[in-house]
């Protein structure tokens, strides 16, 4: 208001002080029209060689220089008052402007509750969302203000060195509201990232522990149970896949839960980081520290107990697991010999069938069965295998579990195979040697006899047995040496194989 009177009154001696030189020059011109008209001669009284003429002339330029001296002063005032009227008004809207931020940190300062559950969280996410539309309205006139100092410092006035001084003051001005606008943002930024953290939090917390208890509660199930005893199986084969599935599962579930764990615990460090940000009160800060903090420290027991159970739960099932896998080697390798068996008491009814046939139809029929039982024999050794590795397994199980009801199945099932291998061995062999005595009879005097199988011959199912075939192939006696070595190496190898 000041500088608008101030304005005013320059105005008003400016228009006068113009005024007056002009009435002068108008009275000086009609003087020196009157001197001419009248043709007067006349003298300058101070100095008597000087025309008056001349001497109205060189007063009416001095007048002259003196108004344009006062209008050059006049000039720079006018721009000074005038650069002053707009420094005022950005100042004002600045101080506005500043109050205004000031208010908004003081409610944003009045929401800083830090939430205890999920509905406290929603309930402050909703009041923060509201003071962010505010905020965005409040924006424009931050706008406004930024614009009114960037047309302020862009006034050509402004370049000029004289008025350096003000421009550091809008500067100084933008500066101070820059600071202030920058902290609300931080308030806001620091405010959105706790309720963000706050809500990831409290979802997990929600669904984290209920769910540990649950995986908690199955693992407990299993470990104390035997599965492949807790269900009716249609076979062998269903509980070996039922039980492969539950192993999956667990192991699929503790995996997850370790995952989100991991995370929620992630989640809860964030949410304290964020609380310790804030400007709340100090034991506000510290009571929800201490529930976030003891969260984890449960979060941490809960995975220690399913670690565990996992644990034992994995290797009891394991144990069934393999268990049911011996089991049902040994009913394959059973299954197979009941089939052969049956097929070794098929050879022996058709010898006997044979014998009501003509001479060479017969022949055939008893060369036909011997290639079979040839067949037969390359099968069972081949069996013979699977045979060895279902013992080797059995073995293992036997010495990891000496005292267990799976053992006693475990050495049931092994035995059995066993016994049904060496019973087909023993079938075979009848069912081979009454066809070559057949056959042998059948051509007895007609060709040479067919060899027939050592009686000494045995099915062994140690695995090193047949190392005694090295030493058939190599001979009684020592090796000899030099060429008859690499010699005898060269027959003696494919013939091991």
């Amino acid at each position: 208001n000041t500088v608008e009177v101030i304005k005013q009154y320059h105005t008003q001696n400016t228009v006068k002080v113009h005024q007056v030189v002009s009435d002068a020059m108008k009275q000086l011109s009609e003087i020196l029209e009157l001197i001419k008209t009248k043709n007067l001669h006349m003298v300058y009284a101070a100095d008597s060689t000087i025309p008056v003429e001349q001497a109205i002339v060189t007063a009416a330029k001095q007048l002259q220089n003196l108004e344009d001296e006062a209008m050059n002063i006049a000039k720079d005032i006018s721009n000074r008052i005038e650069l002053s009227i707009h420094l005022s008004k950005l100042r004002q809207m600045a101080q506005e402007v500043v109050e205004a931020i000031e208010r908004q940190q003081m409610r944003l300062r009045q929401f800083f509750h830090i939430p205890g559950n999920e509905q406290e969280t929603d309930l402050e996410t909703k009041y923060f969302n509201e003071f962010r539309i505010e905020i965005e309205m409040f924006e424009e006139k931050i706008s406004r203000f930024y614009n009114e100092k960037e047309h302020f410092t862009s006034l050509p006035l402004l370049a000029l060195e004289s008025h350096a001084e003000t421009r550091v003051r809008a500067e100084n001005l933008l500066t101070d509201v820059k600071a202030k606008w920058q902290s609300l943002v931080g308030l806001i930024d620091i405010r959105y990232k706790l309720l963000t953290a706050a809500n990831s939090y409290y979802k997990y917390t929600k669904l984290l522990l209920p769910t540990s208890q649950s995986i908690e509660k199955d693992l407990s199930v299993d470990r104390d149970g035997d599965f492949c005893k807790s269900g009716s199986w249609i076979s062998l084969e269903h509980c070996y896949e039922s039980t492969q599935e539950r192993l999956e599962k667990h192991s699929s579930h503790k995996e997850r839960f370790l995952e989100a764990s991991v995370y929620a615990q992630r989640t809860a460090d964030q949410f304290m980081n964020f609380m310790r940000r804030i400007q709340a009160p100090r034991e506000h800060v510290e009571s929800r520290l201490y529930e976030v903090q003891k969260y984890k420290d449960t979060i941490r027991e809960r995975q220690q107990i399913i670690l565990r159970l996992w644990t034992e739960c994995n290797t009891k099932i394991d144990k069934c697991k393999n268990c049911t896998k011996i089991k049902l080697m040994a009913k394959n390798v059973v299954d197979w010999s009941d089939r052969e068996l049956a097929s070794c008491a098929l050879i022996l009814d058709n010898v006997e069938k044979s014998q009501k046939l003509d001479l060479l139809s017969r022949r055939k029929k008893l060369e036909e069965l011997l290639e079979h039982c040839l067949t037969l024999r390359d099968l069972v050794k081949v069996e013979r295998y699977e045979v060895r590795k279902m013992l080797g397994e059995a073995k293992k199980f036997l010495e990891s579990f000496p005292s267990d009801f799976h053992s006693v199945e475990v050495e049931k099932y092994s035995l059995l195979a066993k016994t049904k291998l060496q019973n087909i061995w023993t079938m075979l062999a009848k069912s081979e040697q009454n066809v070559r005595n057949e056959l042998n009879g059948l051509l007895d005097g007609q060709i040479s006899t067919i060899m027939e199988p050592s009686k000494t011959e045995q099915l062994c199912l140690d695995r090193y047995s047949d190392s005694a075939i090295e030493d058939k192939l190599m001979g009684s006696g020592g090796v000899g040496g030099g060429k008859d070595d690499e010699l005898k190496k060269k027959i003696v190898e494919p013939m091991k194989e």
